[in-house]
């Protein structure tokens, strides 16, 4: 497996415990592979910049203006 692969499936692990609301940390992500611990860091702080975006679009647009008033 190439190194890219093995840090998207430390990170796709990262997600899936985070997502359960019990994240792993970098180390203990890489605790048999300590050459990843930087680029597995990287790659969670990367995710974690994403999160407001994310959140952003999971979030309904606010109705419009005209949404509420009858017509005429």
């Amino acid at each position: 497996m190439s190194v890219e692969a093995r840090v998207v499936a430390l990170l796709a692990r990262y997600e899936e415990a985070f997502e359960e609301g019990s994240p792993l940390t970098a180390r203990e992500l890489c605790r048999d592979c300590p050459e990843l611990l930087g680029p597995v860091r990287e790659g969670i702080k990367a995710l974690r910049a994403l999160d407001p975006v994310l959140t952003d679009l999971e979030m309904p647009p606010p109705p419009s203006p005209d949404s509420h008033r009858p017509d005429k």
